[in-house]
């Protein structure tokens, strides 16, 4: 029996303490991953994940920094549906939570869209980045917003017929 438990008789673990320990698991995680140990990681970030949930709380945007964190690593380790199942979650959040012009949105955003691509889900992966486009013209302005048509096509590798078409729209 800890002190926290001696003294005020239950066994929740204080928020406090319990943060500390999702940042020393981040700290871990980030160095397995350098280290190119993803297999090492993927358990350690998956656990870290399930205790941001019971931590933080389910409005938390730290919960979603722990799903996106677990999406890399199971798409570096080629667990591509495994991974859009969270960034989709991801995404869903960060609408909810930080609204539909937030930059931290935009990149989870372009990131499914990614996701998509390697999946072969090109009609999915258009939506999103013509969304993105959008996103981004709304956030950053006239000047460095996309067209809606040429940068991120050619990012993605989606030119040719489906430039031109996109570019008629």
């Amino acid at each position: 029996m800890n002190l926290w438990q001696r003294v005020f008789g239950v066994r929740q673990v204080p928020a406090w303490r319990g943060r500390a320990r999702l940042d020393a698991r981040a700290t871990t995680v980030a160095r397995l991953c350098e280290q190119g140990a993803d297999r090492r990681a993927l358990p350690l970030a998956v656990a870290g994940l399930a205790e941001a949930r019971r931590v933080l709380g389910a409005g938390h945007d730290g919960i979603v920094g722990w799903i996106e964190r677990v999406a890399a690593i199971q798409e570096r380790l080629g667990q591509l549906r495994a991974a859009t199942d969270l960034r989709r979650e991801a995404v869903t959040l960060r609408r909810v939570y930080l609204g539909p012009s937030h930059p931290a949105l935009l990149g989870s955003v372009r990131r499914l869209a990614a996701l998509y691509l390697a999946q072969g889900e090109r009609a999915a992966a258009q939506a999103l980045l013509r969304e993105a486009a959008a996103m981004q013209a709304r956030i950053y302005g006239g000047e460095q917003a996309d067209d809606g048509g040429g940068l991120w096509q050619h990012q993605y590798g989606l030119g040719g017929a489906d430039h031109a078409r996109a570019g008629r729209r």
